[in-house]
C-alpha cells in the first residue's frame, strides 16, 4: 500500500488518467453502449445488458475512488521522522535543550480534498434510484396504454342498442395492439394474443376474448419482460396511435380540418332549386341533385371513415352513433312536416318547389350527417 501511495504521488498523469477511464466506465454503464459496438458482436451485446451496465458503473466508481481517495499523513514531516521517537532529550547545553524534538501526533490528518469514505456507497444508491425511477415511468407508460387499449375495445364493441362492429374495425383495432404487444413484450407475448380463441360467431365474441386477454396482462404487471427503455417504449406507443415522430398532425386537428371542409362542403351543396320560365311559365326541372354532389358527399364519408379506420379504429362506432342521431332526427322532422303539410295551403307552384328542393338536398344531408359522426368522434377522444 504504501508502494502505491509513493506512486501515486510521482505520477498524477497516471492518477488522472485512470480517473478518466473510471469516469469513462462510469458513463457507459449509465448511459448504455452505442448501437454501432452493439452490432460488433454477442459480447458487447452482454455488456449492455443490465448487469453488464451494473458492473461497468461499480468498476468506474471503484477505480475512481482508488485514485482520489488517499492516506492521510501528516503534514511537514517525512516518513522518517514519524518512525523516530517522540522525542529525544539529553544532558547538555543550552543550546542542546533547545534544538530538543517536539512531539509529534503520528495520527492520519484526513485532507479537505479527501473524500468521506462513504462516497461511492452513496453514488450507487443515487444511480440505483435513477434506474428505479426510469422503470417506473416506463411501467407507468405501459400500464397507461393497456388500459386505452381496453377502452377502445369496449367503445368498439358497442351495446345492443349501436351498430354492429364488422370484422374489418376488429382487425383495424387489434393489429396495431399486436404489434405494440410484440415490441414492449416480445415473441412470446405477442404469439399468445395471436392464439386467442373466442366462442361465438359475432365480431363481439371476438372483441370480448381480446379484452379479457388485455385486463389479463394488464392485472399482472410483476410478470412484465420488457427489454427496451422508456424512450422506445413511447415510440411503440405512437405507432400504434399511427402518428410517428415525424411530426404528424394529432388525430384531434385532422378531424377539426375535416370537420372545417364538410361545412364548407354544405354551403356547396346548399343551391336551391331554380324555376326556369319558358313563355312567361315558372318551370321546375327535378330529377335530383346532379351527378358530382353525390360524388362528393360519398367521397367525404369515406374520406371521414378512412381516417378513423387509419388512426383510431374504435372511434367508428362513435362516427355511425352520430349518423344515425342525424338521420333519425331528421325523419322525425319530415314526419312532422308531413302532418303539417295537410294543412298547408300554400300554391302547388310553392309546393313543388319545396319538393323538388328536398330532393336536391340529398347529398347535403349526407354530408350534415358525416358531421354529426365526426363531432360525436372528436368529442370522444
Amino acid at each position: 500500500m504504501e508502494r502505491y501511495e509513493e506512486f501515486k504521488a510521482r505520477h498524477p498523469r497516471a492518477r488522472l488518467g485512470a480517473g478518466v477511464i473510471g469516469g469513462s466506465l462510469a458513463v457507459v454503464g449509465l448511459a448504455g453502449l452505442p448501437d454501432d459496438l452493439k452490432n460488433w458482436g454477442a459480447a458487447f451485446q452482454a455488456i449492455d445488458s443490465d448487469l453488464g451496465r451494473w458492473l461497468l458503473v461499480f468498476i468506474g466508481l471503484a477505480v475512481i475512488a482508488a485514485v482520489t481517495v488517499t492516506r492521510g499523513k501528516p503534514h511537514g514531516h517525512s516518513h522518517q521522522d514519524q518512525a523516530e521517537p517522540a522525542s529525544t532529550t539529553r544532558r547538555g547545553t543550552h543550546g542542546d535543550i533547545a534544538a530538543m524534538r517536539v512531539p509529534v501526533n503520528t495520527s492520519p490528518i484526513p485532507t479537505a480534498a479527501s473524500p468521506p469514505t462513504d462516497t461511492p456507497m452513496k453514488a450507487l444508491q443515487t444511480i440505483q434510484a435513477m434506474f428505479d425511477e426510469a422503470k417506473r415511468q416506463k411501467l407507468t407508460l405501459i400500464e397507461v396504454e393497456l388500459v386505452a387499449m381496453i377502452d377502445e375495445g369496449v367503445r368498439l364493441s358497442g351495446d345492443e342498442f349501436s351498430g354492429n362492429p364488422t370484422l374489418a374495425d376488429f382487425d383495424a383495432w387489434r393489429g396495431p395492439i399486436v404489434e405494440f404487444v410484440g415490441t414492449v413484450f416480445g415473441a412470446t407475448e405477442k404469439q399468445r394474443l395471436l392464439e386467442v380463441k373466442w366462442n361465438g360467431y359475432e365480431v363481439r365474441d371476438h372483441i370480448a376474448a381480446v379484452l379479457d386477454w388485455l385486463r389479463t396482462l394488464r392485472d399482472r404487471p410483476d410478470s412484465w419482460r420488457v427489454e427496451i427503455d422508456g424512450e422506445e417504449v413511447e415510440t411503440a406507443i405512437q405507432a400504434r396511435h399511427g402518428n410517428g415522430r415525424a411530426g404528424a398532425e394529432t388525430l384531434a386537428h385532422q378531424l377539426d380540418s375535416l370537420i372545417r371542409e364538410g361545412r364548407e362542403l354544405v354551403s356547396e351543396l346548399s343551391s336551391p332549386v331554380q324555376p326556369e320560365k319558358l313563355n312567361w311559365v315558372s318551370k321546375i326541372v327535378g330529377g335530383g341533385p346532379p351527378a358530382e354532389w353525390q360524388e362528393k358527399a360519398d367521397a367525404f364519408r369515406q374520406r371521414s371513415m378512412a381516417l378513423l379506420e387509419a388512426r383510431h379504429p374504435a372511434l367508428l362506432t362513435d362516427f355511425r352513433d352520430g349518423m344515425k342521431k342525424h338521420f333519425a332526427m331528421e325523419r322525425e322532422a319530415r314526419e312532422q312536416r308531413e302532418q303539417e303539410s295537410r294543412a298547408d295551403t300554400r300554391p302547388d307552384g310553392e309546393k313543388m318547389l319545396a319538393l323538388a328542393n328536398y330532393e336536391r338536398s340529398g347529398p347535403r344531408r349526407e354530408v350534415e350527417a358525416c358531421l354529426e359522426g365526426l363531432a360525436l368522434a372528436r368529442k370522444s377522444i
